[in-house]
């Protein structure tokens, strides 16, 4: 809602604006933040950082734009609620969070999203768009003497400080066990997780190295040689690291017919176990130190990466050294550090599943 007129701009005023100077501004909202971009040519950047503040300070909230959005994302909601992949991710987070925010869907409810106001969007934004939660990343021709000036009429209107959310600490209950969402399908979906450590845990870099071999190194992680390569189970099958500031996890989906859910979950938990026993090769570890620090800079291939960076090791409360330091810390795990994170974190009793559809052979545990 806040490209969709701003001040004394309606919808089609501050989008004519834009088109008009060639400036991209979108803002998106996920779990833990809500995210601004904005590009713009050279010549046209003070007109596009007018634009901006007045989109984050004054954003207009238009009854009839407020009736699309929501309609817009009912829509998405009821898609959702066919989707067995997407139903699948949201019950784990329920299961694994009981009543927590965490659990909640993530893009809420239909009676959620008929239930929210004009009036509490405004509220929000009055008290919540604040300085010192601020984050920013600027990439381009510019200089801070040039940015500072831009940066202070932007953002200096925003309130000093923000009201504080009031988050309960997040308290995952990761215990092992299954459950299963009957669904009429040829094809469930599998979503399974376990604990993982925080980002700016000492443990992430070995971590990072042990969830690459496990199940998020594309064609040569462990997962996907044992589940696709070897036996044909599935077509895809990976895991990724999901964290913040309150609650690190791993998580992994699989996507695979009925009749084979039962043995790509077997499959898994195995692997798990393994890993958490056993830690890795020394041979595996080698490669996962290459293909991640040789792809670390593949990332900052435009402006629009490098500054969604720099936001990033803000957040995280990481310095300017991160960029260097980064590859550094990854390249000195060892072989011995490894195997102390993965039997910490890959606990075969801490590894919890959400089947959707009908698997052959399985229950609810």
């Amino acid at each position: 809602m806040l490209t969709e007129g701003a001040g004394d701009m309606d919808i089609e005023a501050f989008n004519t604006a834009l088109e008009d100077n060639a400036i991209e501004i979108n803002f998106s909202a996920d779990t833990l933040a809500v995210v601004g971009e904005m590009r713009t040519l050279t010549r046209n950047r003070d007109k596009a950082f007018d634009l901006y503040s007045l989109a984050l300070t004054r954003p207009r909230f238009d009854p009839d734009s407020i009736s699309i959005a929501k309609e817009q994302l009912r829509s998405a909601i009821r898609n959702n609620r066919e989707n067995p992949t997407e139903i699948a991710e949201d019950r784990w987070y329920q299961e694994v969070f009981p009543g927590q925010p965490f659990g909640q869907p993530r893009i809420g409810t239909i009676e959620s999203v008929d239930a929210i106001t004009r009036a509490d969007m405004q509220k929000f934004a009055a008290e919540r768009f604040s300085r010192d939660v601020l984050y920013v990343g600027v990439v381009g021709d510019i200089t801070p003497a040039e940015l500072a000036p831009l940066l202070d009429s932007t953002f200096g209107p925003l309130p000093a400080k923000a009201r504080p959310l009031g988050l309960p600490e997040a308290a995952p209950k990761l215990v092992k066990g299954l459950k299963i969402v009957d669904r009429d399908v040829s094809q469930s979906a599998v979503y399974f997780g376990g604990p993982g450590p925080l980002r700016a845990s000492p443990d992430f870099p070995a971590f990072l190295l042990a969830n690459h071999i496990f199940g998020a190194g594309a064609f040569t992680s462990r997962l996907y040689l044992e589940v696709r390569e070897d036996r044909g189970l599935a077509y895809a099958i990976d895991t990724n690291l999901s964290f913040s500031d309150r609650v690190g996890l791993v998580v992994g989906r699989v996507g695979t017919a009925n009749a084979s859910v039962a043995k790509s979950i077997e499959i898994v938990r195995s692997e798990w176990a393994k890993i958490g026993k056993d830690g890795v090769t020394a041979k595996e570890l080698e490669d996962a130190k290459r293909y991640l620090t040789g792809s670390f800079w593949v990332s900052y291939i435009n402006t629009r990466e490098i500054a969604g960076k720099l936001v990033w090791v803000q957040y995280h409360g990481f310095g300017t050294g991160y960029f260097t330091e980064r590859n550094e810390r990854v390249e000195a795990v060892t072989l011995d550090e490894i195997k102390a994170v993965t039997a910490k974190y890959y606990d075969p009793e801490k590894l919890f599943f959400v089947v959707v559809g009908k698997p052959e052979g399985l229950k609810s545990e």
